[in-house]
């Protein structure tokens, strides 16, 4: 008996394609929540970022943008498909309406449109919004922060951005925001859009740097293991083996290595400390060692200790 293999692979076919279809939410009755520009915005920069809110099941949006509208539209400016909630666009003055729709392999919402006008002469203020914290360039090892910011007058909403991977941003109503780090070290980015009925005002790129590595234990140089003491003051040095220590911890133990004298641990910026008589050390044996903290607040191990001998 003869197969229709033909027929077999298109029935086939049409069962994987109506599967797909099933599988993939059904999201016609969805709307795209669009954040910036706000509606009836008036933006006096040229350069207009466009953002909104991912939709659950979408797999990519569509983003038109057409002057005065869509319904009498004198010129379309885009007509684009991708997987990302934001796009920057080059535009001249005049009015314009926006546009977005979600996809998937089955399905496609509604148009969510809003509208918005490019003025040079809008009355935006011609300045950044300005970050607070964390400081530009600071470093932690937390595993979670607050960011704020300058709040501004008028504004609805702020969007938050960590724009590293892996990338993340929020919408909030106040200028704060606690957010969770990636548990790794490394260098994120991160700025903040205020949004008004004036427009989009954007902060400057501020750049935060994540260090969970503790570092490298420091290593005792003077005096040499043993030295006695017979004059005052006598300085201790040691080798800083890791390049992003901001101080040290000085410990001073007596005879028995674990008791610690009166008024150590001591945070030295440098690496060097003098002891003098005024410590008041009676004759004896003593030993030291140095602890490095990082500019995140990672500490190092303890170094290991040295005797010296006070005659």
């Amino acid at each position: 008996m003869k197969r229709n293999y033909g027929c077999l692979f298109i029935a086939v076919l049409l069962l994987l394609v109506a599967c797909d279809d099933i599988l993939e939410p059904d999201i016609r009755k969805e709307a795209v929540r669009l954040l910036m520009p706000a509606d009836s915005a008036q933006i006096s920069k040229a350069e207009v970022a466009f953002r909104w809110e991912a939709l659950n099941g979408a797999r990519s949006y569509r983003l038109q943008v057409a002057s005065p509208s869509f319904g009498s539209p004198l010129q379309t400016y885009i007509d684009t498909v991708n997987t990302d909630t934001f796009l920057s666009l080059p535009l001249h003055p005049g009015r314009f309406e926006w546009r977005v729709q979600a996809l998937n392999a089955g399905y496609e919402s509604a148009f969510t449109s809003s509208f918005f006008i490019v003025d040079s002469a809008a009355g935006v203020p011609d300045k950044q919004l300005r970050l607070l914290a964390p400081a530009q360039n600071s470093h932690t090892n937390k595993k979670s922060m607050e960011f704020s910011w300058a709040p501004v007058e008028q504004a609805a909403k702020y969007i938050f951005e960590l724009l590293d991977d892996p990338r993340f941003d929020t919408t909030v109503t106040v200028p704060k925001v606690a957010v969770r780090l990636p548990s790794t070290s490394k260098t994120l980015r991160w700025r903040v859009s205020a949004l008004s009925p004036k427009g989009v005002l954007v902060s400057p790129v501020w750049t935060l740097i994540t260090d969970f590595e503790a570092p490298v234990a420091p290593e005792c140089v003077y005096p040499r293991a043993d030295t006695v003491i017979f004059n005052w003051p006598v300085t201790l040095k040691w080798k800083r083996l890791s390049n992003d220590v901001v101080e040290d911890r000085l410990f001073l133990y007596l005879s028995d290595q674990q008791t610690v004298v009166t008024s150590f641990p001591k945070r030295v910026p440098g690496s060097s400390f003098t002891l003098t008589q005024g410590l008041s050390l009676v004759p004896g044996n003593y030993f030291w060692a140095v602890q490095c903290l990082d500019k995140a607040g990672n500490t190092s191990v303890l170094s290991a200790k040295r005797k010296f001998t006070v005659r």
